[in-house]
């Protein structure tokens, strides 16, 4: 009965709204026939209480409840323009800000490929703070190789090659991470008359980008400028740090370590948080889970 109504009440390709008469008219004629009489005789009385005719489609439409409908929907999609705006135009904005956080100078350095070093990394920022710690770290881990070699300590040489392998790849300087791989392989095949011959070049290419990175400079501010961490902002880095070196998410580890720099920190923390930083670069897992559980032991032990 509903379905005869809207038929008779709405536009319909084959025929216009009728009259709310004509149509109070044929539901009485059809009672007892096509249409059950008391829903026959509960509909008449529906519309003889619709004296404005609003229970049509026109009627409808033209109510001011349908009018409210109307502008509230022209509000929720004029509000998802909108945003679909600002999402557009915050993600170009983003886009804008990390390409210009390349510095001229890198872009045209021929000691690293940035684009190589960028998708490594996973952004721009990964890639300068992953450049920062390499730079910083040049003298320290050169030291730690020649100091093996000159011990004839083949096994930590090697060792050492191969975590320098790893982060000058990461950061695009293939040059260097290629000799690595060589002297690598020759530590592992005990070829000591190669490691012998080639490892005075690879010191010296590797020591040459502190010249070549210098403009980057080690990333550190002076610690008189810095707040003091609160204990609270350290155990969650050390708790967050664990859940992601557990999934070796190298963005949100290097994350964490950046936001740490912000701080002046303990000595002993200050040099674990160095260490982490210096084991992402290798992308060391083991040696990163070693630090923090090293960490949460000494805690344990203070509790």
């Amino acid at each position: 009965m509903a379905d005869c109504y809207d038929a008779m009440t709405s536009n319909r390709s084959y025929s216009k709204i009728r009259e709310q008469s004509k149509v109070r008219d044929e539901f009485i004629r059809c009672s007892g026939t096509q249409f059950d009489p008391a829903i026959a005789e509960q509909m008449v009385a529906l519309m003889d209480e619709d004296c404005d005719y609003l229970m049509n489609e026109k009627g409808y439409k033209d109510s001011a409840a349908a009018k409210h409908a109307v502008k509230l929907i022209a509000r929720a999609k004029q509000a998802a323009s909108d945003k679909r705006q600002e999402i557009a135009k915050y993600e170009s904005e983003e886009e804008e800000e990390e390409e210009a956080k390349l510095p001229e100078w890198l872009e045209n350095s021929a000691a690293v490929d940035t684009a190589k070093g960028i998708k490594n990394c996973g952004s721009v920022e990964g890639y300068l703070s992953m450049l920062s710690t390499f730079h910083a770290t040049v003298n320290d881990k050169a030291r730690e190789i020649e100091d093996y070699y000159n011990a004839s300590d083949w096994e930590n040489y090697t060792i050492k090659v191969h975590a320098l392998k790893s982060s000058a790849r990461i950061i695009g300087a293939d040059e260097l991470s290629d000799k690595a791989g060589l002297l690598e392989m020759a530590g592992d095949e005990n070829d000591i008359d190669t490691i012998k011959k080639d490892t005075a070049e690879l010191l010296s290419l590797y020591r040459s980008y502190r010249e070549k990175l210098a403009e980057i400079g080690d990333g550190d501010k002076p610690d008189d400028d810095r707040p003091e961490a609160p204990q609270s902002v350290t155990e969650d880095a050390y708790q967050a740090l664990g859940e992601y070196v557990e999934t070796r998410d190298f963005e949100l580890s290097r994350m964490v370590l950046d936001s740490m720099k912000e701080y002046r920190l303990p000595d002993g923390d200050r040099e674990r948080f160095t260490g982490l930083q210096e084991h992402l670069l290798k992308l060391d897992w083991d040696g990163m889970a070693a630090l923090i559980r090293e960490r949460n032991e000494k805690g344990m032990q203070h509790g």
